[in-house]
């Protein structure tokens, strides 16, 4: 479980990831607690995103990413929120099924 989220339920689980970057627009710092305390962070930047390293709270990987780019990020995750509702609320397996595609690409089986 991760924040509450019940990964074994994947498509609950895939629908919250693209909620909270819908949500936040990526625009707050993301960062784990696994090896280090929150406090240890580096100061805050003018990088559009902030996605800190798991093991190194001074390693911003994604401090090359654009503000366009973080734009684009949020826009294709709100088109894949979209798709995983409407499969979610399908009438037919085959429409489901090719909602699903959308976000997980052609090769997707169910």
């Amino acid at each position: 479980m991760v924040k509450g989220i019940d990964l074994t339920d994947y498509s609950v689980a895939l629908e919250s990831f693209f909620a909270y970057i819908v949500t936040t627009g990526l625009k707050e710092r993301i960062y784990f607690t696994d090896y280090y305390d929150s406090s240890k962070l580096v100061a805050p930047s003018d990088a559009p995103i902030e996605i800190f390293d798991p093991v190194n709270p001074e390693n911003n990987v994604a401090m090359r990413y654009s503000s366009t780019d973080r734009e684009a990020i949020v826009e294709a995750a709100h088109d894949a929120l979209d798709a995983l509702n409407e499969a979610h609320h399908s009438t037919t397996q085959g429409r489901a099924e090719a909602l699903w595609k959308v976000v997980l690409g052609a090769s997707f089986k169910v």
